[in-house]
């Protein structure tokens, strides 16, 4: 059975602006569609036949036969772009599990012109991964959630090493096929304008309006009590978290409690730099 044609697909990270980019970004650019997003019900069967079904259980054919159906895809217009956005396709949020197995079955069932992909410094995003623990009734302070499980700190570095994930990519579907952006410039004015470009689409009505802004370590503090007191469902929670934003001093407890792990990662940053041509901002070392 030949593959979905598709214009991109948009695989994550997590934490860099993906529901932005889902709900604000991409439903304002004339002639794009998100065909994960047609719905509801789609974007809900998307990821439960596609990004959690088992090995056992998943059937590419079987996939490729149902997406045509529900999302009509042979009826859209020629000259609309077609896009799957979903941050789930690069694997679980802490430790990237699945990874592989995902980039098999994107190129086993899909035939996209350009994979996106969008990159955080490393710093910044273990800030925000905490936040989205805490977000998820998590109870542990942050010194205990990053340094109580070295392996799961080490399975945590392994995602936050980007080669892994932009190496995988690109063996599978060639250099000239990933397109590779940062969180940083997203809420710019150029933003990811020379990618649409690419596709005959026009960034229009830009706004920097954030979704899900991250809350600062002092702020978690307060949600991990409420957490902790069986309160994670508390009325203003969301508003109070909201009064607590990020601080630099919030980056500098993250480098002084693994200062290995983040140096590493560091180093990491300038050979990705050099291997794949990129420009990172100086978030992205130790400077």
């Amino acid at each position: 059975m030949p593959k979905l044609q598709v214009d991109f697909l948009h695989i994550g990270l997590h934490k860099t602006a993906s529901t932005y980019l889902q709900k604000i970004f991409f439903p304002n650019i004339k002639d794009l569609v998100v065909l994960n997003n047609i719905s509801t019900e789609i974007d809900t069967w998307f990821v439960k036949s596609f990004i959690d079904a088992p090995s056992n259980v998943f059937d590419n054919f079987k996939f490729i036969h149902d997406f045509k159906k529900k999302t009509n895809i042979k009826n859209i217009n020629s000259r609309l772009v077609t896009c799957i956005s979903e941050e789930n396709l690069s694997g679980n949020i802490y430790t990237g599990d699945n990874m592989i197995e995902i980039c098999n079955r994107i190129h086993n069932s899909f035939e996209p012109r350009k994979i996106l992909i969008i990159l955080r410094n490393q710093v910044d995003m273990l800030l925000s991964l905490y936040s989205n623990y805490i977000h998820h009734k998590g109870k542990s302070n942050f010194e205990k959630w990053l340094n109580g499980d070295a392996k799961k700190l080490q399975l945590l570095i392994n995602k936050l090493n980007y080669s892994n994930l932009i190496s995988l990519y690109i063996k599978n579907f060639g250099e000239d096929k990933v397109a590779i952006y940062t969180y940083e410039d997203i809420f710019g004015a150029e933003g990811i304008s020379n990618f649409l470009s690419e596709f005959g689409l026009a960034q229009n009505n830009f706004s920097d309006k954030r979704i899900n802004p991250g809350t600062s370590l002092k702020g978690n503090e307060f949600l991990r009590l409420l957490n902790v007191l069986g309160l994670p469902m508390f009325k203003g929670r969301q508003q109070i978290g909201s009064l607590f934003r990020n601080t630099t001093n919030d980056r500098k407890i993250v480098m002084d409690l693994i200062p290995d792990e983040i140096n590493f990662l560091f180093e990491m940053n300038k050979n990705i730099e050099k291997d794949f041509s990129l420009k990172f901002n100086k978030l992205y070392f130790n400077i």
